[in-house]
């Protein structure tokens, strides 16, 4: 008797956090289009549009932190100060990135990379409106 009632307190258990998930999943949903959204998905598509150079920069960065040939902090940094760390890196690319693509089409990286593909020089700064 007692497995019948774990099997089922499992069952119940998987199919209400499933009917949870499409809960969230729908408002979240329901958000996005009324708009609650669209400044903060606005924001970090800027960072996807600069996804290569914002890798590299966030590899110099965290290896600078972390190496010791930086500031040797791997294992001195515990969960809480590490998502502080995490959350500041990415503000910092934001930024960044919202003001990089406001005078230019690429990140630098993305430009090289499309350069090197097309095997032409390709745009970089963005056409001024006059």
């Amino acid at each position: 008797m007692p497995h019948r009632i774990q099997v089922l307190m499992v069952a119940g258990t998987m199919t209400g956090v499933t009917a949870m998930m499409f809960v969230y999943l729908y408002i979240l949903t329901y958000l996005y289009y009324k708009g609650v959204f669209g400044n903060i998905a606005n924001l970090i598509s800027k960072v996807g549009k600069m996804a290569f150079a914002n890798y590299l920069k966030q590899s110099i960065i965290c290896t600078t932190l972390y190496y010791s040939y930086g500031f040797g902090l791997y294992g001195k940094v515990n969960y809480r100060e590490g998502v502080l760390i995490t959350i500041a890196i990415y503000i910092v690319q934001i930024i960044w990135s919202y003001y990089w693509l406001k005078h230019f089409r690429f990140g630098p990286f993305e430009w090289l990379w499309r350069t090197l593909t097309y095997g032409k020089r390709q745009p970089m700064r963005r056409k001024q409106n006059v």
